[in-house]
Formats: C-alpha cells, sequence, structure tokens
C-alpha cells in the first residue's frame, strides 16, 4: 500500500504545484506518477493472478507427493519427487520473502500458511 500512497502523494503534489504557477514542474509530477500508478495496478492484478495460479499448483504438488508417498516407487521416481520438492520449497521461500518486503502488496498473505514440503 506504500507504494500506492506515495503516488498517490506525487499527483496530488503536481495538482497543487500546477495551481501555484510552477505548470512544468506539476505536469512532469502529474505524468511520471500517473504513469507509474497506471502500471502499478495493471503489475497488482496480474502478479496476484498468477501467485494465486501458483498457490493452486502448489496444492496439486502437494496433494500428489503425499499420495505419490503411500505407494512403492523407484529410485528414479523418487528421485524426481525429491527434485519437485526442492523446486517447489525454493519458490515458496522466494515468496515468503517476498511477503515481507515493501512489495508485500503483491503476494497474498495466504502464502505465509503454506508449508514447506518434507
Amino acid at each position: 500500500m506504500i507504494i500506492f500512497a506515495v503516488l498517490f502523494i506525487l499527483l496530488f503534489l503536481g495538482i497543487y504545484f500546477i495551481k501555484k504557477e510552477w505548470e512544468a514542474i506539476g505536469g512532469v509530477l502529474i505524468m511520471v506518477s500517473s504513469v507509474l500508478l497506471l502500471m502499478a495496478l495493471i503489475l497488482f492484478s496480474v502478479k496476484r493472478f498468477v501467485i494465486n495460479e501458483e498457490i493452486e499448483q502448489y496444492k496439486a504438488v502437494k496433494l500428489t507427493i503425499d499420495n505419490s508417498r503411500n505407494l512403492i516407487n523407484s529410485d528414479i521416481e523418487r528421485a524426481a519427487l525429491t527434485n519437485q520438492i526442492i523446486e517447489t520449497n525454493k519458490w515458496l521461500s522466494a515468496l515468503k520473502y517476498g511477503n515481507e518486503t515493501i512489495l508485500d502488496i503483491f503476494i497474498p498473505d495466504e502464502v505465509m500458511e503454506l508449508e514447506y514440503l518434507k
């Protein structure tokens, strides 16, 4: 939310400068903040959609891993399963880290509730 707040402040600051007869500075502030605000809104919706899709994939992978552990697997299948667990845990750790930074608005808080695969 901080990102959107800063962009709105810059937008209103640009309007203020235009009213105080500093058209050049105000115009630049309005253009830059408007473009960045539009980009942030588009990025926000796309990023949220992609991460929600990846969370559903995580749930499917977890279910598959739980089901395959009950079956007798060959060494090759176990190695492939281990690689999938490693990749999923890397993805999850990157999202959990991202959720604790200033860009946390782009990552749903549901990520923090997901557990690492074992």
